[in-house]
Formats: C-alpha cells, sequence, structure tokens
C-alpha cells in the first residue's frame, strides 16, 4: 500500500474533483478512483496541516461518496488546499 501525501486539489463548483501533489508521479487523480483506492485499501492519502498528518477519508455526501480530510474544525483540509 502507498502512502500519498496530497498539497492540491481541483474544485468545480465548490467541489473537490482531483487531489494532486505536482512532485509526484500519479498526480492529479480524480475523486472517483482516490475513492476505490482507500476503499480498496490500495493506497492512503493524507494532508499535512500543522497539527500533523491527516488522513483522507470517504464519506458519504449529497451527491455520493467523497473525499474529506477533518479539521480539528471539523472543517475539510481538502477545500483549503491550492488548485492543481
Amino acid at each position: 500500500m502507498a502512502r500519498r501525501t496530497v498539497t492540491h486539489t481541483r474544485k468545480y463548483c465548490d467541489r473537490v474533483i482531483a487531489v494532486g501533489n505536482p512532485d509526484q508521479w500519479w498526480s492529479p487523480r480524480g475523486t472517483l478512483d482516490v475513492i476505490v483506492d482507500i476503499d480498496t485499501g490500495l493506497h492512503r492519502y493524507y494532508v499535512t496541516d500543522t497539527d500533523g498528518r491527516v488522513v483522507i477519508l470517504t464519506v458519504d455526501g449529497p451527491t455520493g461518496q467523497q473525499c474529506h480530510a477533518p479539521g480539528l474544525d471539523g472543517a475539510d483540509l481538502l477545500a483549503q488546499l491550492p488548485d492543481c
């Protein structure tokens, strides 16, 4: 299982549609593929914040499964990352 650090996201209408790290060959990767990677245990994805590494989870959202990186205040850290 690979551990992938996410530093950027691609958004459309305020929804994260891809995650990435410009220094990595796998980047960017669409959220549908990331959800499959996480749910099957193929890869783990992380976001680094000021308190350390946060695991990206899959959660049920209003439009189906979504990627979520919960911050201490409950906000989604993925939404705060710069665009890729």
